[in-house]
Order: C-alpha cells, then structure tokens, then sequence
C-alpha cells in the first residue's frame, strides 16, 4: 500500500522523497529511462513492496494488447475511404484510459501513445511510470489515493491528504493495488479527417467507418466502441472511434 505522508522524508540512497521519485517517473514520457535498481528501491520504499511488480504485470499485459493489432490491415482498410472520398487523412493511435474505482463505465483520463512509441524498447517501463504516477495523484482524476488507515479515497492532492482534514469517499471494502489495475484500459483510436472543414460531415465520417469497422474487429480483441461526440452546429473537420481492447 502508499505509505504515509511522514515516511516520505525519510532519506534513501537515490530519491529523498516521494516528489523526486514522481518526477522522475514523469520524465520517462519524453526521455528514454528504464526502471533500474534505484527506481525499484524507491518504489518499493513509497507505494510499498511488490506493488512494482503488479504494476509490470499489468503494464505487460497493457503492451501486449497494444502490439497485437496489425497496424498495416487496419490502413489498407482506411485507404478504401481515402480513395473514394474528400478526406484526407487517416490517424491512428493509442492510449490508455482510465476510470474512477466507483464507476463501471466513466472514463476519466486518456493518456494517448503514438504507434511509434508502442515498439520501443522501454515501453513497459513506461507504461508502468505512468501507472504509478496515477496511482499516487488522484488530483484531477488522474489515479487514486488510497488512506489504508481509515478505508478511504480522496480527490484531494497527495499533500492535503495528511496535512488537514478532507472529505473522503468511503469505500465499502479496502481497496488494494489489485483492484487498482482495473482502474487501466488500453485502447486504439483511429480517425478520418478534411482540412477543409466545411466539406467534413461528422454525421458521414461515422458511416463510412461503420462500412469498414466490421473487418478490423474481426482481428481484435476487444470488448466496447468509444464514439467521438458529434455536436450540432459545431464546426469539426474529424470523426473518430476509440476501441476498447480486452
């Protein structure tokens, strides 16, 4: 479980607090890091033991799904669009979504991946940073906070969570990292597009996807569709599909 606010300060060989450990976990977006024995020594002092290693199972697991889908398949069946359309653009890539720990269905973040970066080498590990970045700041709904002593989330910072009183969403049973990892959904998104917005029809773009959707699924695994919302009277030049991978 995190450990308390008090056992942060505690000098360690590599990260003196929490704060040094998060921001060097956030650094891994952009700079190719990887967990080493200091990361691991850290996170096993701040989130606690063997939580590191639940967080590479899912990240694992999170990659594998991402990796399996034919990338070429999916832009051969998008260039039947191109060819016979206005659009003129195809995108795609992926993310991982994440929701509430209350909700079933409400998804509150999506931190998104470019097709690129799936196939580096220290994706895993990336994968894993930003877990435990979640985990730790449930601020703005990025990840929970989870007070083991009282059975408690809060959505307040990390720091107000020690420091004063807060409101609290009482949880019925303790909540562990097990359950947390269900908190993590990845997802591929694809998407067609006009530049010249005036000549772009939401309404049509869903349609023609619609035609060629049926041929991807029958390639992934997957369990739910995620629909960008089309608005009236709103001016848009894109239209795309989140798909929810098991």
């Amino acid at each position: 479980m995190i450990l308390r606010y008090d056992d942060f300060n505690e000098s360690s060989s590599s990260f003196s607090s929490i704060w040094g450990l998060i921001d060097h976990l956030t650094s891994f977006s952009w700079v190719k890091l990887s967990i080493d024995k200091k990361v691991v020594k850290a996170v096993d002092k701040y989130f606690g033991e063997g939580v590191l290693d639940i967080v590479r199972q899912k990240s694992k697991s999170i990659v594998e799904k991402m990796r399996s889908i034919d990338i070429e398949y999916i832009e051969d069946r998008f260039i039947e669009i191109l060819d016979n359309s206005d659009y003129t653009e195809i995108r795609m890539r992926f993310s991982i979504l994440s929701k509430h720990p209350s909700s079933s269905t409400e998804i509150n973040t999506d931190q998104p991946y470019e097709i690129s970066f799936v196939n580096q080498d220290n994706f895993e590990d990336i994968v894993s940073a930003y877990i435990l970045i979640s985990i730790f700041n449930f601020s703005g709904y990025r990840g929970i906070i989870y007070d083991k002593y009282h059975g408690t989330l809060h959505r307040q910072g990390f720091m107000d969570l020690y420091k004063k009183e807060v409101d609290s969403i009482k949880v019925s049973d303790i909540i562990h990292i097990d359950n947390c990892m269900d908190m993590f959904i990845p997802s591929f998104y694809l998407s067609i597009r006009n530049e010249l917005s005036i000549l772009f029809s939401a309404n049509q773009a869903k349609l023609d996807i619609e035609k060629i959707l049926p041929s991807i699924l029958n390639n992934i695994n997957y369990h739910s569709l995620i629909w960008d919302i089309i608005r009236r009277q709103a001016r848009t030049n894109s239209l795309g599909v989140k798909i929810l991978l098991k």
